[in-house]
C-alpha cells in the first residue's frame, strides 16, 4: 500500500508529541526529513548524480537547479533547498549520533515546521509549474 509526504508528516507529529521517549523524538525527526525528501522527489525532475553523489543529494539539488534557472517558483525552490539541506544534518544526527544527546522538545516542533513547510512549497513549485503549462 503506498503511502505520501503527508502520510509520513503525519507519522512525524505522531511520535513529536512523545518528547519525553528520545527514541521518538528521533524517529519523529528522521520521518518528518523523509517527509520532505519526497515530496521534493515529487516535485522536480530528476538529474544526473555528479561524481559520488548520494541520491539524497541529488534530489536536494533538484530544488537547488531550479531555484538557478529563470523557472517558475524558483525562489520556493530556493527555500526548499536550503530547509531540505538543514532537515538532513538532523536527521543524520537523529539517526547517527545515538551515544550523543539530542534535541528538546521544542527543537522538534521546529524540525517538524519546517517539513511542513517543505511540503507547502513544493505544492507551491507544482502549482506554478501547471499554470506554467497552460
Amino acid at each position: 500500500m503506498p503511502i505520501s509526504p503527508l502520510d509520513l508528516l503525519r507519522l512525524a507529529r505522531q511520535l513529536g508529541q512523545h518528547t519525553n521517549d528520545e527514541a521518538s523524538v528521533r524517529s519523529a525527526v528522521s520521518r518528518a526529513y523523509y517527509a520532505g525528501l519526497h515530496a521534493t522527489e515529487q516535485t522536480f525532475p530528476s538529474r544526473q548524480r555528479m561524481g559520488n553523489e548520494s541520491s539524497h543529494a541529488e534530489i536536494i539539488g533538484r530544488a537547488t537547479v531550479h531555484s538557478k534557472g529563470s523557472n517558475p517558483g524558483r525562489s520556493a525552490a530556493a527555500q526548499i533547498a536550503l530547509k531540505l539541506g538543514k532537515l538532513r544534518r538532523m536527521r543524520n544526527a537523529a539517526d547517527y549520533d545515538i551515544d550523543k544527546a539530542f534535541i528538546s522538545a521544542q527543537e522538534c516542533e521546529a524540525v517538524l515546521q519546517r517539513s511542513q513547510e517543505i511540503l507547502s512549497l513544493c505544492e507551491e513549485v507544482a502549482q506554478k509549474l501547471a499554470e506554467s503549462q497552460d
